[in-house]
């Protein structure tokens, strides 16, 4: 009797590990998407100060992501990825010069430092390694 109640705690216990794996995971989905940004550094994005929206299209199968930062077509791949993490590869992309590349080079950089992020209903929201906001997106289908 002492033996099968033992078993069924340690059954039980990984029973829940992995209903909490598998709800964990569906967060992870909610970020292949496509996402505009809507904030840059704190401040709000004001879409006419570049070419274009910059956008943010997130891969998790395949680990990559891929868009624009106003001005240039951006790629690369996700180095790490968890519940909490989020890492970039170094980003490539076509070197089109436009009028205003403070966007573009801020966009840059927020790639660059983000180190995790959080989602809120259609929101991401990409942190440094702080928990700093740098850059936030809006989903868009």
């Amino acid at each position: 009797m002492r033996y099968t109640l033992i078993c069924l705690l340690i059954l039980s216990a990984c029973h829940m590990k992995k209903d909490t794996a598998k709800s964990s995971n569906m967060d992870i989905t909610h970020l292949q998407n496509i996402w505009a940004l809507v904030l840059i550094n704190g401040k709000a994005y004001d879409e006419h100060t570049s070419n274009r929206t910059p956008l943010l299209e997130i891969h998790i199968e395949d680990l990559k992501i891929l868009g624009n930062d106003g001005c240039n077509s951006v790629f690369g791949d996700i180095e790490v990825l968890t519940q909490k993490d989020l890492k970039f590869g170094p980003m490539a992309g076509t070197k089109m010069i436009c009028p205003n590349m403070d966007i573009s080079q801020a966009f840059a950089n927020g790639l660059e430092k983000t180190r995790g992020y959080a989602l809120h209903e259609s929101a991401l929201i990409l942190l440094d390694d702080k928990d700093k906001e740098l850059l936030q997106f809006k989903k868009l289908d």
